[in-house]
């Protein structure tokens, strides 16, 4: 008998027909649950209040009363393997960036290293003191903070309808993740 009439035999079988179709839902199957494993590699970012809670965020800071703000950063490494990334926390003014996948164009005021291991978790602590202000116009224009002990001379306007926007980004490898979170305040003057 020959090799091609073994194959003609197996082809015309109806053994074949359900191995090739095991085959086929069996690869489905594979590729779909490797897709989900993939995704659910990723580095995760969020914010916690000054309680260690997602709840009870600030909305309005005094500049000449209580100028001080504190929060926690979380970073949780939920990649198979070991990462070392950096957080950049920047302020901006709310109009004054489009927020997506790039990186926010304001000067970052602090830089903070982090190594995870897989399924490591870290809380930062941050604290921003808003330092001096000038008001013109009807806005207030921030010329000094303070981010962790760090001070550093800043130029930003925010209008009466605006707000001021605490950004922390995640970058890993000298690039923008594409991942960040972001405090939006109420900056306002009490009239003595």
């Amino acid at each position: 008998m020959s090799v091609w009439r073994i194959m003609e035999k197996m082809l015309k079988s109806r053994y074949f027909d359900v191995l090739l179709s095991s085959i086929i839902v069996l690869a489905i199957i594979a590729y779909t649950i490797f897709q989900n494993l993939a995704a659910q590699q990723a580095i995760v970012i969020y914010v916690l209040d000054n309680n260690m809670k997602a709840i009870d965020y600030p909305h309005t800071i005094f500049w000449n009363r209580n100028s001080s703000l504190s929060f926690y950063i979380g970073v949780e490494n939920k990649r198979w393997t070991p990462i070392d990334a950096y957080l950049m926390v920047k302020l901006a003014s709310n109009k004054s960036w489009n927020r997506g996948v790039e990186p926010c164009p304001a000067r970052s005021l602090l830089k903070i290293p982090i190594s995870l291991n897989n399924g490591e978790s870290r809380i930062i602590p941050l604290k921003i003191d808003i330092l001096e202000v000038i008001a013109k116009n009807r806005e207030l224009i921030v010329t000094k903070v303070n981010v962790n002990g760090n001070e550093a001379l800043v130029y930003l306007p925010v209008g009466e309808d605006d707000y001021l926007s605490i950004i922390v980004e995640l970058w890993s490898n000298n690039e923008f993740t594409g991942q960040w979170v972001e405090l939006k305040l109420r900056l306002k003057q009490v009239k003595p």
